[in-house]
C-alpha cells in the first residue's frame, strides 16, 4: 500500500503529462508531421531560404501538370510569419536554407492537396474507418552475435478495404 504523499505524486506526474501544453501538437509547414511541441522548431519566414524546395515544386509542377503542388502548407504558418518545422525536416537546413530536400517533404512528390472541409476534424479511428486502403506491418530486430551489428527485416501489405 502507499502512502498518500507517493500517490499525490503519481497523480500530479500523470496530470502533468497530460495537460493540454504537454499533448500541444503543431503541423510541420513541409511535410505535414504533427510533432510535439517541444520538438518543433519555429523558423522565421524572412530567416528561412527555401529556394531548393520552390526549384523542387516546379519541376514537380511541369512534370505531373499539377499546378497547385506547393513548397510548403500555407495554412500551417504560425501568425503568417514563421514556419513550423518537424525534426526531420529541420535537419535538411543548415544556414538558414534547406541544403538538401527532406524525404517526406511536399516538395518531394508528397504534396497531396487541401483536405476537404468535411474530413478535417477527424479523428484518428475514423480515418481508418473511412480510409480506401489499409496498412499493416510486421518488423522485428536482428542482433548478430553480442557485438555484432543491429538490422531490420519485416513487410508492410497494403490491403483494399472494401
Amino acid at each position: 500500500i502507499l502512502p498518500q504523499s507517493e500517490k499525490d505524486q503519481i497523480i500530479h506526474e500523470f496530470r502533468e503529462s497530460t495537460n493540454n501544453k504537454a499533448l500541444k501538437r503543431y503541423e510541420c509547414s513541409f511535410c505535414g508531421k504533427l510533432e510535439l511541441a517541444a520538438d518543433v522548431k519555429m523558423r522565421n519566414i524572412v530567416e528561412l531560404d527555401i529556394l531548393v524546395l520552390n526549384r523542387a515544386v516546379e519541376s514537380l509542377r511541369e512534370s505531373s501538370h499539377q499546378p497547385h503542388i506547393e513548397a510548403f502548407k500555407p495554412v500551417s504558418l504560425i501568425d503568417q510569419s514563421t514556419y513550423v518545422l518537424c525534426h526531420l525536416c529541420n535537419l535538411s537546413v543548415s544556414y538558414n536554407k534547406f541544403q538538401t530536400i527532406p524525404l517526406r517533404s511536399y516538395a518531394n512528390g508528397l504534396w497531396i492537396g487541401n483536405v476537404p472541409d468535411e474530413l478535417v476534424g477527424l479523428t484518428f479511428l475514423e480515418e481508418q474507418c473511412i480510409a480506401r486502403a489499409r496498412a499493416t506491418k510486421c518488423m522485428y530486430k536482428i542482433k548478430l552475435g553480442p557485438d555484432g551489428q543491429l538490422a531490420a527485416r519485416g513487410n508492410v501489405c497494403i490491403l483494399p478495404q472494401d
